[in-house]
């Protein structure tokens, strides 16, 4: 379900929000929260500009504004601009020190060091391996490095940064560079013509990609004008993503007609049995053909490509394919996934060097550094974030980069053999949260297990800080009002926090991932081996349908495959976009279980209805229907399992109009909107599950209740 909160949800949290403030801890609670929002409260994340406007008195560089004290200017941080955690947490930028060689970092999360920032970051990385290079007290670095910085926020930063006297001007960005970001009505209008005119999806990934160059070769030039206007070089740096572990393929083709879907969710499963069986040319011949069907506009077809080449040993192919999967992220015209695009990496080594800018090439220094596999967990946290080892190479091909500018440099060889000293504790608090992100973005099982248990064996002591994680992650309660949200605060560890706690999501529905549930307690089991009791008790008691209805279309039971849907806000209903969908379900004392739901099919093909099934086990199937329907299912108690059960729906064939179907989506996108454009298989209204016994019990009562006030 959507973040957006609707009247039940609201009447929940408000009677829990009562009954918890009246208690002792409620007040201490109240006063926690309140400092947290306000140390996070914004102004516009990621779109407000970092220009100063003409008429300030001071000048300003992102969130420190000018100062002069003692006959020196500086910078000081200030309040009320942006959230501070967005930025480096330096309180002052000093003035530029004699005979030093200052080099200013602007970028965006990866420069800013996420999950590890404040206390390491690749601003402390630089200026570190700079120091074992340069004679002491010679090289300075200003980190102006900041999270979800967009590529309109980079050049007015630059021009602003100048004031500090840099010697060298370092960009380290491309991750958050989605054409959509600008888009208007204009650009929303093009697209919705293309669908009109009966274009496949491919065509508007074309068109984006286009835009998309455009915007960089602009972006380009932009900044290469003002390194000569100030005669201050600028070193790109062109970003690399985790290939080989980062998994975001879409559960459905887009915009493809009823027939063409069909047959790609058969080719798909086909694909992926073959993949698992060890049959790597069926995998490979079936994968293209989901090429030929989609057009590139999934991450299915490329992704399984990939993978029979590296277990082939064919990596410069397994690298190609991987980076074709990612860039079918943009596909969607609006942003999801950060990620630097094959567009943009071809843009930045055609013309950075025509330009005058020096190009620090990611992708090119991680495959000489890696020649015998392909950038993935050793490098990365998720999608792009570097761990340390990924933070030692790049910033050592920065660090050889900018010597080279001002005289010469070892190599990058010998610069990343220089010591960064990462406590423990912030190295397992990283893997930690790395483990969180990923389960967060439905990765592997294997991607999580391996973060947990990295945070265990990094440093043993942050056991404590996962058995607070879970309770209060495990709990229905919004996790500020827990006791053991509390606990963790008290520890001060800002990078935890920043991650864990969001100020703009207080009243929403709590995700509850079971597979991360299940690694982080096994991987805290090894040194205390009661966890695992204590959080099976904790799950039952607060999730288990034996005491209560549970509502499976609740954040705890449903998560939405990804690509999360761009416009689910806008309707009161969940649609369905894969053909079989599994819902989680907590069971106590296995016992005799209802399912009712609310549903229909707008686009069923025939008279199959919707399939149910419980573990995997067919247990019924309700007539489908155009029209909003209830029906109700019974589970007998031997179908039910304690602990973790899955409810799986299994939608029947549809036939979408296509031309009923592209008409709203144009229409959708002409207001300027961005419209989900899989086909819906079905839409569920409500979906629940409760105790037989209670659920009659609970009739009879109404029943009795009604026969009471007629006599």
């Amino acid at each position: 379900m959507d973040d957006h909160v609707t009247p039940r949800t609201l009447k929940r949290v408000a009677t829990d929000l009562a009954e918890f403030f009246a208690s002792d801890t409620g007040a201490r609670q109240l006063d926690l929260i309140r400092l947290m929002v306000r140390s996070a409260q914004s102004t516009s994340s990621g779109t407000a500009t970092l220009r100063r406007p003409p008429d300030r008195p001071r000048r300003r560089i992102g969130i420190w504004e000018e100062r002069v004290r003692g006959g020196e200017t500086i910078f000081v941080r200030t309040p009320g601009v942006e959230p501070w955690h967005l930025w480096a947490d330096e309180p002052r930028l000093a003035a530029k020190r004699p005979r030093t060689r200052r080099v200013v970092l602007l970028g965006e999360s990866v420069a800013r060091g996420f999950f590890y920032d404040p206390v390491f970051n690749p601003a402390i990385a630089l200026r570190t391996i700079l120091a074992t290079a340069a004679p002491a007290g010679t090289m300075d670095v200003v980190d102006l490095a900041r999270t979800d910085q967009p590529i309109g926020g980079l050049q007015p930063l630059l021009e602003d940064a100048m004031v500090l006297g840099p010697d060298a001007i370092v960009i380290f960005a491309g991750n958050n560079w989605h054409p959509a970001i600008s888009f208007g009505r204009t650009e929303f209008a093009e697209i919705a013509a293309r669908v009109r005119d009966g274009d496949p999806w491919h065509q508007v990934k074309r068109f984006l990609e286009s835009r998309l160059e455009e915007q960089v070769r602009a972006f380009l030039k932009g900044i290469a004008a003002v390194s000569a206007e100030c005669n201050v070089p600028v070193v790109f740096v062109l970003p690399e993503g985790n290939l080989v572990d980062w998994r975001d393929e879409c559960t459905a083709p887009l915009l493809l007609d009823s027939d063409a879907t069909e047959r790609w969710t058969r080719v798909r499963c086909e694909a992926e049995g073959a993949l698992a069986g060890g049959r790597m040319q069926d995998a490979a011949a079936l994968a293209r053909e989901l090429i030929e069907l989609d057009g590139l506009t999934t991450a299915v077809g490329p992704s399984i490509l990939a993978q029979t080449a590296r277990k082939e040993g064919r990596l410069s192919e397994a690298r190609d394919q991987f980076q074709t999967a990612r860039d079918t992220a943009i596909c969607w015209p609006r942003p999801d996934v950060p990620w630097c695009y094959s567009v943009v990496q071809a843009v930045a080594r055609s013309d950075a060097s025509a330009l005058g800018l020096t190009l620090v090439d990611l992708p090119a220094l991680f495959r000489e550094y890696l020649p015998d596999d392909v950038p993935g967990r050793r490098l990365f946290l998720d999608y792009c974030h570097l761990s340390v080892e990924g933070v030692r190479i790049a910033t050592a091909g920065i660090a050889d980069a900018l010597l080279k500018q001002f005289g010469a440099s070892p190599g990058w060889r010998p610069l990343a053999r220089t010591q960064l000293r990462v406590a423990p504790e912030a190295d397992a608090c990283a893997h930690l949260l790395a483990a969180v992100h990923n389960a967060t973005w439905h990765q592997s099982p294997d991607v999580i297990r391996h973060h947990c248990l990295a945070a265990v064996d990094r440093w043993p002591p942050i056991e404590r800080v996962i058995r607070l994680f879970l309770d209060f992650y495990v709990r229905r309660a919004p996790s500020w009002a827990c006791g053991s949200f509390e606990q963790l605060a008290q520890l001060q560890n800002a990078s935890l926090l920043t991650h864990l706690f969001n100020p703009r999501s207080l009243l929403a529905d709590k995700p509850l991932h079971i597979g991360l549930v299940e690694e982080l307690t096994a991987a805290v089991t090894r040194h205390a081996p009661e966890a695992a009791r204590i959080v099976s008790e904790l799950l039952e008691a607060e999730h288990t349908v034996t005491t209560r209805a549970v509502d499976l279309l609740e954040k705890s039971c449903y998560l939405e495959p990804f690509p999360a849907s761009p416009d689910r806000g806008a309707f009161g209903y969940v649609r369905l976009f894969e053909r079989e969908s599994t819902f989680q379900l907590v069971c106590g004392e296995p016992a005799a279980l209802l399912l009712t739901m609310v549903h229909r099919e707008p686009a069923t093909a025939g008279v199959a209805g919707v399939g149910v099934s419980i573990n995997g086990v067919p247990i019924g199937v309700v007539p489908p229907s155009m029209r909003w329907r209830s029906d109700s299912v019974d589970i007998q108690q031997d179908r039910i399992k304690r602990g973790l059960n899955h409810v799986s729906l299994s939608w029947p064939a549809v036939q979408w109009s296509e031309t009923s179907r592209r008409e709203e989506i144009a229409r959708r996108l002409d207001d300027g909107d961005v419209p989900d454009v899989r086909g819906v298989y079905g839409e569920l209204y409500r979906l629940t599950a409760t105790n037989r016994v209670s659920a009659v019990r609970a009739r009879v009562e109404r029943h009795s209740e009604l026969a009471g006030s007629e006599t």
